[in-house]
């Protein structure tokens, strides 16, 4: 079990960059009408736990809030984020 992004509609390229370099998991879902019936945010990013609870829901392209969310919490997922943020 591990950490994954979750991107319901189009994939955010800065996302998956931050992604690979911090080898989290990333699962694009084509979006569907019913996604949004249920709350779900067309092409907003996920944040899951190992425990697979919604740590974040992250909107736009910029990943400053995903890199905001580890650093304030202390977590290191083993490696160092190396782009622009």
């Amino acid at each position: 079990v591990s950490w994954q992004l979750h991107i319901y509609g189009d994939s955010v390229t800065e996302f998956e960059k931050w992604a690979r370099e911090m080898k989290v998991k990333v699962f694009t879902f084509h979006w569907h009408d019913q996604y949004g019936k249920v709350g779900l945010v067309k092409n907003a990013v996920y944040l899951l736990r190992p425990d697979q609870y919604i740590a974040g829901i992250f909107e736009g392209s910029s990943v400053n809030g995903l890199v905001e969310y580890f650093t304030t919490r202390g977590f290191n997922l083993g490696c160092d984020y190396g782009g622009d943020f």
